[in-house]
């Protein structure tokens, strides 16, 4: 489904979800413009309160069998980490095409097959470029798997700059950094516990530091 109003075939009387591709253009592209502000207006206008797809669990992903891979697509292959933290922390169910979770390269030509290879697991060692980011995905399926609010609904902006955006997913906050050094952000003040890393317990206010190319997931206390 890439184009027309979700609205009218998901839901309770309908299709439980599918594919969201307005937010597929915002992942990549807000990490390649270096504009944070183009994913943000788009999970506003889907999902914050009012939003025209508020309550819906829509299919998020990074790339699929029609479209090139993450891999290929984005400018910089180091916003593979911030991007998956987006990916696994905003509103709806994220999917993870076979063979990008270690970074494989494929770009779309006159047919779509080199978008989708016959893969061994050998083939997968050989061929994805980023074996560091499996690990990094399975850290944020655990963390997204025990909190709770991350598969609600539930999508409240805090703030967005270029580089860094930070909301709350029911109580729980969520803020990502896409530049290449650590970013102070402020979070309603608060105890929270860092569920990304390690249960890091952090103080919120007006300054709390979040890693380079990363992001912190803070549940309260």
């Amino acid at each position: 489904m890439v184009h027309g109003d979700y609205a009218t075939i998901c839901g309770p009387h309908a299709l439980d979800g599918t594919t969201n591709y307005e937010v597929y253009k915002g992942l990549y592209s807000s990490h390649n413009d270096g504009n944070y502000h183009e994913i943000a207006h788009s999970l506003n206008r889907q999902f914050a309160t009012g939003g025209i797809y508020h309550g819906l669990r829509l299919l998020t992903f990074a790339d699929n069998h029609d479209v090139p891979r993450i891999a290929s697509t984005l400018s910089d292959p180091r916003h593979l980490y911030p991007l998956h933290v987006l990916l696994f922390t905003i509103p709806g169910t994220p999917a993870i095409y076979y063979g990008s979770e270690v970074g494989i390269p494929g770009v779309k030509t006159h047919d779509d097959w080199p978008l989708r290879p016959a893969l061994t697991p050998e083939a997968l060692t050989d061929q994805g470029a980023h074996p560091d980011l499996l690990s990094a995905i399975v850290r944020l399926s655990r963390t997204r798997h025990s909190v709770a609010d991350l598969v609600g609904t539930e999508y409240i902006p805090l703030s967005v700059t270029d580089h860094q955006i930070v909301f709350r997913r029911g109580s729980t906050g969520v803020a990502v950094n896409a530049d290449d050094h650590p970013a102070a952000v402020a979070i309603p003040t608060g105890i929270y516990s860092d569920a990304l890393n390690g249960n890091e317990e952090m103080t919120g206010g007006p300054a709390v530091e979040i890693p380079p190319l990363w992001g912190r997931v803070l549940v309260p206390q």
